[in-house]
């Protein structure tokens, strides 16, 4: 899986790049806000395959369910994977490998898992890949002219007409995308807290959350902050002010988000 995903993000990953940790994502040569504070997370190459197993980490962290995770779409090796049931039955491989050629002709990344493995193996597999989607193909759903499709975030299950199934597919990946960024963003703001001095930032931080504080932009303060909380300043918050600093209490010149680095 690791080797998967870095195959997918290698192209961003070119010597004229630099990634800067910004309030929302990772941007390149033009960051949206740059932090000037010591701690700012700024990577070159050769250094760019740590940042990319730091982003497939996060990724693990933020989107595991159960035992495994679930690998948001846009990002995901394998968008969707297509599982015949009951292989050995007429029309079932050559249905799974018409749809498969049907996907990847709308750029969609997708696998037809044909393998001897039986269904049940092959669902578990995938799912501990975290494939968003996989795509069921039986005798019976030919009969009916349908394909089922099982999303690996929420594990709801639907059905698809097979007659024109590439939208359907296209349609409930940009759903499954659309939904855990909602789901994402919810879980981080409802870890967001406001600290007006160390000991606010301290039981922050305890609470396993991103602290913000006003930070007179002075690296004494600032290693203050790591030395007593073992949180660094991650970014500045982003059109935010403060009136003071949660360490020396002079004139805050930025407000800054506080976590810990695991």
């Amino acid at each position: 899986m690791m080797r998967n995903c870095i195959a997918v993000l290698k192209p961003l990953m070119t010597e004229s790049i630099v990634l800067v940790e910004t309030n929302s994502a990772i941007s390149a040569n033009k960051p949206a806000c740059t932090p000037k504070f010591s701690a700012a997370t700024t990577t070159t190459i050769p250094s760019m395959v740590k940042s990319t197993i730091g982003t497939v980490n996060m990724l693990r962290c933020a989107w595991t369910i159960i035992a495994a995770m679930s690998v948001p779409p846009v990002v995901a090796p394998v968008q969707c994977v297509i599982v015949p049931i009951a292989a050995k039955k007429g029309g079932v491989l050559e249905a799974c490998a018409k749809l498969k050629a049907e996907l990847e002709a709308a750029n969609l990344r997708v696998v037809f898992d044909d393998s001897e493995n039986s269904p049940g193996w092959k669902f578990n597999e995938w799912e501990m890949k975290g494939v968003p989607v996989r795509i069921e193909i039986g005798p019976r759903d030919l009969e009916a002219g349908k394909i089922l499709c099982a999303r690996r975030d929420t594990l709801e299950k639907t059905e698809l007409p097979l007659d024109g199934a590439v939208k359907g597919v296209e349609a409930l990946l940009k759903t499954v995308q659309k939904e855990m960024l909602e789901n994402a963003r919810a879980r981080r703001d409802q870890r967001i807290v406001y600290a007006k001095d160390t000991d606010e930032i301290l039981a922050g931080v305890e609470g396993g959350n991103f602290v913000k504080a006003g930070w007179c932009g002075c690296r004494a303060c600032e290693d203050k902050i790591k030395e007593r909380t073992a949180a660094s300043a991650r970014v500045y918050a982003e059109g935010e002010t403060a009136k003071t600093c949660a360490v020396c209490g002079k004139k805050a010149e930025h407000v800054v988000i506080f976590a810990r680095a695991y």
